[in-house]
């Protein structure tokens, strides 16, 4: 939808002033539209519109009111397309410019381009424009232009947007949607109203059922955002019960209501420090099912690009995208990496797009809760994050208790419809000190394999003895494992709640 600041400028070049605009979009064909639609609602009735024309690097087209259509372009360099800019005078005009950034860059753009803006607005003669530089999220202009235009971004469509477009195409092919518009159009959310709009159209294309059609549709997006934005929309299922965690649940309960909620007041986010396989991607995916909210993870190593400034435009699309999922869960793993400084590698590009998302998550008012794991933390990096205001909760996540194991256990054998016996689980938690929650699930199931190809029943004693080896014969990796992270552990103490009880008890 296009902010309302388009709008006041129009009129306000409507009084005679020009108005120039710097409208970031993600999608500048659809914006284009918008821009159209917005204009003749307009001046629906009267006799006269307004000349507008559409500026592109190689070519400008003027828009025919009475057919309702761009005319045919006459190829011009943006340069002389730019001289009909200047010789507009009086006449209310609107000119939409489309991707105008290479032209003003102040090494590879052009004098005359660069030159025309403050030219324009610092020109005496009256003139009444209204400029409207449509460019993808993220762009910068030089500081010789920046100062004569205002800045908008447009953002992604939101569900009840696309609605009109989904009930259109399915009506379009006199498919009936069951009444589940809406979870079609949830199946859109992330994307470009264009991009979505071509995604229904070769889904339903492919699919007559309805609920395939959104299966369809959900891997599409999800195969996109992965992409594109190294974003991935974590699938909570009903046996995803972070187990040892019994602090964090307790505190859960506390905050909850303040989590994804609009505002400054909100809780922002917890950081999760532990040991690898404690769970803290699980307590991601636990979330989002607890709360009711989407679950995103994000991987920053994804949208790296080798092109100048290309990250830092993905990291501005991600953070619209954000907007557009709130309220949700974002998930950052090897938050650690994220945060580093100084890279030589490269040239401090990961260093300025973190500090695009960190900066957006801090101001935004949008209900977006921020769940961000390390298993390493040097301690400068350490007490930066761990001070009051970064994050609302600092968490240690460190290996389960003896009943979380138990539990742990337990859920692994039920989730494959089995039944051990109860001695066997208390004996597997009591000889299992400082495994982790994955080491666990890799022993139980190795154990289930394993019974398999001997042709061991699990309530067998055979099973029982071979379960026992591998807990054996991997016990001294996690000691090894355990003394690496004692540093750290006792670290922890000092500066982090612990999320469940240790596993000695």
């Amino acid at each position: 939808m296009l902010p309302a600041l388009v709008k006041d400028a129009f009129m306000r070049a409507m009084d005679g002033d020009n108005v120039g605009i710097k409208l970031e979009t993600p999608d500048i064909v659809h914006t284009t539209h918008e821009i159209v639609d917005m204009l003749t609602m307009l001046f629906h009735g009267k006799k006269e519109f307004p000349a507008m024309s559409l500026v592109r690097p190689d070519r400008i087209s003027e828009y025919v009111w009475d057919r309702a259509e761009w005319a045919d372009p006459n190829d011009l360099p943006v340069d002389r397309s730019i001289s009909v800019v200047e010789k507009s005078r009086n006449t209310l005009s609107v000119f939409i410019f489309w991707d105008l950034r290479l032209r003003l860059d102040d090494r590879d753009g052009h004098s005359t381009v660069r030159g025309f803006i403050p030219s324009l607005f610092l020109n005496p003669r009256s003139t009444r424009n209204l400029l409207l530089f449509l460019e993808p999220i993220g762009t910068d202009y030089p500081d010789l232009v920046r100062p004569y235009l205002l800045t908008e971004v447009e953002p992604y469509p939101s569900t009840e947007e696309m609605l009109p477009m989904v009930r259109r195409e399915f009506s379009m092919r006199s498919i009936a949607t069951e009444g589940r518009d809406k979870d079609i159009s949830s199946a859109l959310l992330g994307l470009s109203y264009s991009e979505a709009q071509h995604q229904l159209k070769q889904a339903v294309k492919e699919n007559t059922a309805v609920d395939a059609t959104i299966d369809s549709l959900h891997r599409k997006k999800e195969y996109k955002l992965a992409r594109d934005l190294g974003m991935s929309i974590l699938k909570p299922t009903s046996d995803d019960i972070p187990y040892g965690m019994e602090f964090l649940m307790a505190d859960l309960e506390i905050h909850k209501q303040q989590i994804c909620i609009e505002g400054q007041k909100r809780e922002k986010g917890w950081f999760l420090l532990g040991t690898p396989g404690s769970g803290k991607s699980l307590l991601a995916k636990y979330l989002g099912n607890k709360l009711g909210y989407p679950a995103l993870s994000f991987n920053i190593s994804s949208i790296m690009n080798s092109f100048v400034g290309q990250t830092e435009k993905n990291m501005h699309n991600l953070t619209k995208v954000l907007e557009t999922f709130a309220p949700c869960v974002l998930y950052v793993d090897e938050f650690d990496k994220t945060i580093s400084t100084g890279s030589e590698r490269d040239g401090g590009t990961m260093t300025r797009a973190m500090g695009i998302l960190f900066t957006f998550l801090n101001d935004t008012n949008a209900p977006i809760f921020l769940l961000a794991s390390a298993n390493k933390l040097d301690p400068e990096n350490g007490l930066a994050i761990t001070r009051k205001g970064r994050f609302s909760q600092i968490y240690w996540v460190g290996e389960p208790s003896k009943q979380a194991r138990y539990e742990i256990c337990k859920a692994v054998f039920k989730g494959r419809n089995i039944i051990v016996s109860e001695d066997l689980l208390i004996r597997l938690a009591n000889e299992t000190t400082y495994f982790s929650g994955a080491d666990l699930s890799w022993l139980c199931e190795e154990a289930i394999v394993q019974s398999k190809h001997f042709g061991c029943s699990p309530e067998s004693a055979e099973f029982s003895t071979r379960l026992l080896e591998l807990v054996e014969e991997n016990h001294p990796r996690v000691v090894t494992m355990k003394r690496q992270y004692d540093d750290l552990r006792e670290w922890a103490k000092a500066y982090c709640k612990p999320a469940g009880l240790p596993p000695e008890k």
